[in-house]
Parts: structure tokens; C-alpha cells; sequence
């Protein structure tokens, strides 16, 4: 049997410090040691954008020394591909790189799309009930998010993380808190639909 039909592989992202971003998580060996591989290569070596690093080494972050990990640096993460057992067969290790080259161009053609919420434009603040406090424009970001993305993902600060928000200050969006002439929609029932909307 190969490494396909066994599933004995693993590809992974990391982010600048080298921590697991996502991986394939059929390999329990793997799930924690590909991380340790990176970063002990980010504190052993200097890694530049282009680099192509080969690792087996089992005090190095390995399991053992059939396990073979490739390690693909661009600037903003890292990809990293490991395998069982490999022959000395330099297409084995062409198709890990090729792994990671995909994995590269498929995570930057999503960041090159990555959503912003600009809700610059938006109306100052107003002396009824159509004002909205700051965090209900948030909680509104992340469920459109969730709605677009079309799968079931964690709803946690990591999913705003790389998102742009710009609302301003002193709109129906941010009112100024502390001027009691401009109160908040209870329970937001009339900001939150409309601005679900703008999501879309």
C-alpha cells in the first residue's frame, strides 16, 4: 500500500510564529508534532519566503525517521506536509512540495479575497431608537460571515481577527454612550436586520 491508500500524511498551515493554523486530523501522531517540526526549525534556522526545509529528525519535532516533513515558508504562514516511509524517491518529495505549493496558492488566492465591513457613510447618531451599540455591528459581522463561508466554523474572535471593520464614531452604529439623549434600540431589533443585509 502507498502513503494515499494508508492515509499515513498529513498537511498542515501554520501562522508567522509558527503555530497550527489547520490540518488534516486522521494521524493523532501527527496532529502536535508537525507544529513542534516548524517551530523548531523557526528558532533553529533562519527561514525566508522560498525556502524548501526537509526534516526527520525525531528530537526536531519528528515522531520517527520514516517521517519525512516538508516545510514550505511564505511570508504571512507556513505550509507543511509529512509523510511514512518515504523511499529516497526524489518524486515522493516532489509531491510533498507540490502539496505545500498548492496549499500556498489556495490560502492566498483566499486572503487576496478577504471581506472588509466598511460601514463609512453610515448616518450620525439620532435622538430615537435607531442608534446601535458597536457590538451589535460585530456580532452582525460574524454571522454574515458564517452565512458566507457556508460551512460550520467556530464562532470566536479568531474569525474576525483578519477581518477590517470601520464604523464611525458617533454614528447609529457607535453612538456616544454617555449622552443619554441618544439611546440604543432595545434588544437592537431594528439595527440588526438592516445591517445583516449590507452582509450580503
Amino acid at each position: 500500500m502507498n502513503q494515499q491508500e494508508q492515509l499515513d500524511f498529513s498537511c498542515a498551515l501554520f501562522g508567522p510564529d509558527g503555530c497550527l493554523v489547520s490540518n488534516a486530523p486522521h494521524i493523532p501522531s501527527h496532529l502536535g508534532a508537525i507544529q513542534d517540526a516548524v517551530q523548531y526549525q523557526m528558532r533553529a534556522i533562519e527561514i525566508n519566503e522560498g525556502d524548501c526545509i526537509l526534516s526527520n529528525h525525531p528530537y526536531a519535532g519528528g515522531v520517527h525517521l520514516p517521517d519525512v516533513t516538508v516545510i514550505n515558508p511564505v511570508r504571512e504562514f507556513t505550509s507543511c506536509s509529512r509523510t511514512h516511509n518515504l523511499h529516497g524517491n526524489l518524486a515522493d518529495l516532489r509531491a510533498l512540495v507540490a502539496a505545500n505549493q498548492k496549499g500556498i496558492h489556495l490560502v492566498q488566492e483566499l486572503i487576496s479575497r478577504s471581506a472588509t465591513f466598511d460601514f463609512e457613510g453610515t448616518s450620525p447618531m439620532v435622538i430615537n431608537k435607531l442608534n446601535a451599540p458597536r457590538a451589535i455591528s460585530k456580532s452582525v459581522i460574524i454571522y454574515s460571515l458564517r452565512c458566507m463561508v457556508g460551512y460550520d466554523i467556530p464562532l470566536n474572535q479568531g474569525c474576525l481577527a483578519p477581518i477590517p471593520i470601520s464604523i464611525p464614531k458617533w454614528s447609529i452604529l457607535d453612538p456616544d454612550y454617555q449622552i443619554s439623549r441618544y439611546p440604543v434600540v432595545l434588544k437592537n431589533l431594528h439595527a440588526a436586520p438592516p445591517l445583516a443585509k449590507t452582509g450580503f
